[in-house]
């Protein structure tokens, strides 16, 4: 499959690499103030299901520079989701990794 460089996928990527630069923001203030507030998970898990999407989409319009940037937003995502998960479910009742490994 021939790769056709185009001005779109240059500029959708570019979207896609500064989202992933601003959820990662998103990380270091999650991890910064340990909490989650003001978000709903399940409106944030459709856009992660989005970005997984994503990964499927560019690729099939023949898009790599869109695809690999979409990888870099699906990462960024995934980062988010499992810090968010942790914060909110685990870290909120008291529990941590290590409590969850500890052999009673």
């Amino acid at each position: 499959m021939e790769t056709d460089l185009n001005i779109a996928d240059t500029i959708n990527s570019t979207f896609e690499v500064l989202g992933s630069l601003a959820i990662l923001n998103n990380c270091v203030m999650l991890y910064q103030h340990k909490e989650v507030k003001g978000l709903s998970l399940k409106s944030v898990s459709f856009f992660y299901a989005w970005s997984m999407f994503n990964l499927y989409y560019f690729h099939s319009l023949n898009q790599p520079i869109s695809t690999y940037a979409a990888i870099s937003m699906f990462l960024a995502d995934s980062i988010w989701m499992a810090m968010a998960i942790y914060y909110r479910f685990f870290m909120e009742n008291g529990r941590t990794c290590k409590s969850l490994i500890k052999k009673k």
